[in-house]
């Protein structure tokens, strides 16, 4: 069962899942909606959503990236589909550095082993 705290003006959902504790921002300074959404979030995650090694649920956005990957790799030559996925990775690992740093805390779920 997820608990709700509230963390400066928004709530926050805690939950254990797997041996892990997993915590999100709810982004609503309303208790109901929080409540809501921590029941929401939860129930995605016991249902099988699969989730990064951050705890975040994985968004068709993912799949998307992956996917026309696999299309450059095809269409270009590849040196520069490599260099193109280089880079890429390059700006994951930095979008990911500032996440964890809490630079852009709407889209990270931090958790704790």
């Amino acid at each position: 069962m997820a608990s709700i705290y509230k963390r400066g003006r928004f709530w926050w959902a805690k939950f254990p899942h797997q041996g892990r504790v997993f915590r999100r921002s709810l982004h609503t300074p309303n208790r109901q909606l929080a409540r809501e959404r921590a029941r929401h979030f939860e129930r995605t995650v016991r249902d099988g959503a699969p989730l990064n090694r951050e705890g975040c649920i994985h968004s068709p956005m993912d799949a998307a990236n992956e996917e026309f990957g696999e299309h450059q790799r095809v269409i270009k030559a590849q040196s520069s589909a490599q260099t193109d996925e280089e880079q890429g990775q390059r700006r994951n690992r930095v979008l990911l550095a500032e996440m964890r740093a809490g630079r852009y805390p709407a889209f990270s779920a931090k958790t704790i082993r």
